[in-house]
């Protein structure tokens, strides 16, 4: 399964950010991680994978 964003969907934090949210918890960290491996990440996303990644724990 490929997280990559398709070439005419416009790269921005926020869409990053809500791309997220929905994906299941078990499948962000893989999101992550591709995202990571494509960065510059923005500190926006990064807050909110951190943020998902303390709510998965709870």
């Amino acid at each position: 399964m490929s997280y990559k964003l398709k070439r005419e969907e416009k790269r921005s934090p926020k869409n990053e950010e809500a791309m997220l949210l929905k994906l299941e918890i078990e499948e962000q960290h893989q999101f992550a991680t591709t995202l990571l491996s494509e960065a510059p990440i923005s500190p926006a996303l990064l807050s909110a994978i951190k943020r998902r990644k303390e709510l998965g724990k709870n």
